[in-house]
């Protein structure tokens, strides 16, 4: 029991010493340098007991991340080594001071995540430990399981007017996209839309009967709508198939934000979804982008006023153009990516010599995954060990816990090289651990009484 009392006296009074946090506080990026396990060990100098003692708030830490220090200090009362957990032997040799570097610009030295932003934007979710419910176990770890939300439609609009090798090459194009795309399946959906029916036109009349956007996650299913989509319902052109699918969409989403809003509740902020968009559209084809249409006001309106309002909701936007002969497009294809241009957007809109250049084109239209995750317990500066992740944004591991309050802070860097961290708070019951070694302790001395021949007598109430 003494040295249970001794650990709580110990936990506690780091925490404390946390809590209180530097008198003059400011950021300091740790960098990777040469340490190869990207671990870093930090001490402070105590000055009343002139040794070296961990860092009270952070003894250990991944590199290439920021922490607040004392700016008092910086020069030689901090100290940095590099560790390896597995073999602490092959630790470096202790540098001492260390020195603000670019807080700014570091990669590492990125705010927490908040509730504030976009709810579309990519955030972490921590499923076990289970929030508010107290781990009790008898070897103070802990199952790892989360996630980093990355959920991301993708609705690709084909004009089913090509024929002869474009169309062999698209088909072809897309079904190597959709098998890159099935490793992110389930975070990600996939639609496709046909159009470009009979009598195509795009002069501001919608279609009489709407595309409907079907997301699918299953890369079976995708292939086989693939086949079907030349031979498909489809709406007569292009803005025919882009505004409902807005309309339809941004309803839906607003439903969804205005209920995460209300009940501020993971499941309902999981509904809302980024969107891109990846248009693949003949340059043979009078409609959208021949002469001739291209110069009718009511046409060029239509189509652009789509096209700004895709980019005014935040959607990706990629229109491929299949043809070898832009000089031979309309002007209309310049005011469209001015567009782009102004909204600074994502995507653009390119013209291809051949469709066989759609592969490779496809290829940079990714959606975002999960490119590396670390967790770091910070009551006791242990990593998660077993950790694995998939590129869809799951992960699973195992974390050491101490007794009372543990911060569990997740770091994830994604495909586009964007980092986010979040901190979650989960606690750990010493009841079970203390009732069990309690136990072991009475059986201890029960055995060692047996073997000195000690007789216990019990006295029978009269």
């Amino acid at each position: 029991m003494t040295g249970l009392v001794l650990a709580a006296m110990l936990l506690a009074g780091l925490t404390q010493a946390a809590d209180r946090g530097p008198s003059d506080p400011v950021q300091v990026h740790y960098p990777r340098g040469g340490c190869e396990t990207g671990v870093l060990e930090i001490e402070v100098f105590s000055r009343s007991l002139k040794r070296w003692q961990p860092h009270p708030a952070h003894w250990r830490i991944l590199a290439d991340t920021c922490q607040q220090e004392d700016a008092g200090e910086l020069l030689n009362e901090l100290r940095v080594r590099c560790i390896d957990l597995a073999n602490p032997g092959r630790a470096s040799p202790w540098r001492i001071g260390v020195q603000v570097y670019q807080p700014a610009e570091a990669p590492g030295c990125v705010a927490l995540q908040s509730d504030a932003p976009a709810l579309a934007d990519p955030r972490i979710v921590l499923s076990l430990p289970i929030a508010g419910e107290a781990v009790r176990n008898l070897s103070k770890t802990a199952a790892l399981v989360g996630r980093v939300v990355l959920d991301y439609d993708i609705g690709v609009l084909i004009d089913t007017r090509l024929v002869g090798e474009q169309r062999r090459s698209v088909a072809h194009a897309l079904e190597t996209w959709i098998g890159s795309v099935a490793p992110l399946l389930g975070s990600v959906r996939v639609g496709l839309i046909a159009f470009g029916g009979p009598g195509a036109t795009e002069i501001g009349q919608r279609a009489s009967a709407s595309p409907k956007l079907e997301m699918s996650s299953h890369a079976g299913i995708l292939y086989q709508r693939l086949v079907a989509i030349w031979s498909a319902p489809r709406v007569a052109g292009l803005t025919a198939a882009l505004e409902p699918i807005l309309d339809a969409y941004f309803d839906a989403n607003d439903d969804a934000r205005n209920d995460a809003r209300v009940g501020a509740n993971d499941d309902a902020r999981t509904a809302t979804r980024s969107l891109s968009l990846v248009v693949i559209v003949g340059g043979e084809a009078a409609f959208p982008f021949g002469r001739g249409p291209g110069a009718d006001p009511h046409h060029r309106g239509a189509l652009l006023r789509a096209v700004e309002r895709a980019l005014e909701l935040g959607v990706s936007l990629r229109i491929f153009v299949l043809g070898d002969d832009e000089p031979g497009l309309a002007e209309l294809v310049d005011r469209v990516r001015e567009s782009f241009v102004r909204h600074s957007a994502a995507g653009g809109l390119e013209v291809l010599g051949h469709a066989r250049l759609l592969g490779p084109a496809l290829a940079g239209e990714m959606p975002i995954g999960l490119r590396d995750v670390r967790v770091v317990n910070l009551a006791n500066g242990v990593l998660a060990e077993g950790l694995h992740f998939a590129r869809s944004g799951l992960f699973e591991g195992q974390v050491a816990l101490e007794t009372g309050r543990n911060q569990l802070r997740v770091r994830a860097v994604l495909s586009d090289g964007r980092q986010l961290v979040a901190d979650f708070d989960r606690s750990f019951d010493a009841s079970l651990l203390r009732d069990h070694l309690r136990a072991q302790e009475a059986e201890r001395i029960r055995q060692l009484r047996a073997r000195e021949g000690l007789i216990e007598i019990e006295v029978e109430e009269p």
